[in-house]
């Protein structure tokens, strides 16, 4: 049946007097996030069944200065599948299945704190790395 595909690109550019951003240093502010590109395909096998793929794609940083030296950030490639059944005709009732990061991607999202452990005197200074491989069920219904 229908078949929808769509791509979109975000591009930042985020200084303060002069200088890129890190969530360390500039304690929420804001930090300096790549180039991303996100990807989208679904298909609407019936009127009440429907699966999909989204990819979020990013590419590195490299060199960030920070106060104390340059670090990078790796880019990372993530993949989503997801599936909806509208279990009743009138939509009241839907039921979701969503499989995030689908080839178990370890990766810190360019919007956390960086990865200052390769700095002397800063071990210890990472963000968490995102979820591994995650299944979510869900279920909604409008009364």
């Amino acid at each position: 049946m229908l078949r929808v595909f769509g791509l979109s690109y975000r591009h930042n550019d985020v200084e303060l007097d002069g200088e890129e951003l890190n969530v360390y240093e500039h304690n929420g502010l804001g930090t300096t996030l790549s180039d991303t590109g996100i990807g989208f395909a679904e298909y609407r096998a019936t009127d009440r069944l429907s699966y999909g793929w989204q990819g979020r794609f990013v590419t590195a940083v490299d060199s960030l200065r920070t106060g104390v030296s340059t670090l990078d950030k790796p880019g990372y490639g993530v993949h989503d599948l997801y599936s909806q059944w509208s279990a009743l005709s009138d939509d009241r009732l839907v039921i979701n299945l969503t499989l995030k990061n689908l080839f178990d991607k370890q990766y810190l999202d360019h919007a956390s704190n960086e990865n200052f452990e390769s700095i002397p005197g800063y071990e210890g200074i990472r963000g968490s790395y995102e979820p591994g491989r995650e299944l979510r069920p869900g279920v909604a219904l409008r009364i």
